[in-house]
């Protein structure tokens, strides 16, 4: 099957990126200057990310909201037009099937985004289960945009851009339509990377290659899958798949081992939802959950064994080398599905005879505009 493009793939070849396959699109993994020039880019200004990638579904009519309300594990019921909220597809059982930030677009109207790896399952999904209904499921993906505009400096670029971001609200998850020279954008305070400060922009594919030279110009550096990747990971951010889903082994992984889910999860404010029952047992008891690791020894992989005083504990889901500050080196961070009962401070070793260290934290967000990582010792680097 011929891999997909975005309407950005020449840019990124005029860029010299390294393009990789990710989920059937050939992507940035990163650009000359690397991922970790990249990952302080964005920590320290402002980064562009073409994340086209994932899925883009409206969902529209009387009743959206009702269907919304009975798949998602949010409560969408509350979800003020302007605004976004997380929430995640649930299986019966309790499983992730999709997890997506959700934008009400309109009194009827909402804008899903998620997963590019399940994208036509979830629109199947979502269709399945609007039988009867007056509700319409539209796959926009290959007809739009969506690119990442992060960091401390991404509000100084788009109000320059845009004159004002008087169509946005001031607060995390605001969401607003301008029309700006010919051509409409929807923009949202979202993000991946932990950033306190981020926006993400979707717009009509014809559009892109404006909107990323005009940021380029004022100043915003690319980023590719890499950096992305070390961002979302420092900042503790799940990935569907590794960390939502299925375990290595194929096994179902519970939506409450991601500690985030809690935001995405709500009992009291709305009635029944698919999962419910199976979320209500595993809020009550957990087995397995996420947790960040740091590798003391040296660099991190995917899917290697975690032990704690020689029996097996668990296993690495998300690895990445990040840049450090304080050093100028790299700091080998991840995230990792343990038992229950391990917690921050664990000593533990890789079956290679690695050692990692469980940790609190990776990053600090509440210290101003500018995001901060905290190294192993529970300490904070500076920019």
């Amino acid at each position: 099957m011929e891999k997909r493009k975005t309407a950005l793939y020449d840019i990124h070849l005029a860029e010299k990126a390294e393009m990789t396959d990710l989920g059937g699109w050939v992507l940035p993994q990163q650009y000359p200057e690397g991922s970790a020039a990249e990952h302080l880019w964005d920590r320290g200004a402002c980064s562009l990310c073409d994340f086209s990638h994932l899925s883009r579904i409206a969902v529209s009519g009387a009743d959206a909201m009702a269907l919304l309300q009975r798949v998602l594990t949010s409560n969408v019921a509350a979800l003020e037009q302007g605004r976004a909220q997380y929430g995640i597809l649930s299986s019966e059982s309790g499983c992730a099937l999709d997890e997506a930030y959700l934008y009400r677009t309109g009194v009827d109207a909402y804008l899903f985004v998620g997963n590019a790896a399940v994208r036509e399952r979830t629109v199947d999904y979502l269709r399945e289960q609007s039988r009867g209904q007056r509700v319409t499921v539209r796959d926009k993906t290959l007809q739009t945009v969506a690119i990442a505009v992060q960091g401390p400096r991404s509000e100084v670029l788009l109000t320059e851009l845009f004159g004002n971001l008087d169509f946005l609200g001031r607060r995390k998850g605001s969401f607003g339509c301008v029309e700006w020279e010919g051509r409409r954008l929807w923009v949202g305070r979202t993000g991946y990377t932990g950033d306190p400060v981020g926006f993400e922009v979707y717009t009509e594919a014809c559009d892109a290659p404006w909107l990323w030279e005009r940021l380029r110009a004022m100043g915003a550096k690319p980023a590719g899958l890499g950096a992305r990747d070390s961002l979302r990971i420092e900042a503790g951010l799940p990935h569907f798949g590794q960390e939502y889903g299925l375990d290595r082994d194929g096994a179902e992984l519970p939506i409450f081992a991601v500690p985030l889910a809690r935001f995405a999860v709500h009992f009291a404010e709305k009635g029944d939802f698919t999962g419910r029952e199976a979320l209500i047992r595993q809020r009550e008891h957990l087995t397995r959950r996420i947790v960040p690791v740091a590798g003391l020894d040296g660099t991190l992989t995917e899917g290697a064994d975690l032990l704690c005083r020689g029996e097996p504990v668990g296993y690495v889901t998300s690895a990445a080398a990040a840049p450090c500050p304080e050093t100028g080196g790299l700091r080998y961070i991840g995230l990792a599905c343990v038992a229950a009962g391990i917690s921050a401070g664990a000593a533990l070793t890789l079956r290679s005879g690695g050692r990692v260290q469980v940790v609190e934290r990776h990053l600090r967000n509440d210290m101003g505009p500018i995001a901060r990582p905290v190294l192993p010792d529970g300490t904070t680097a500076g920019w």
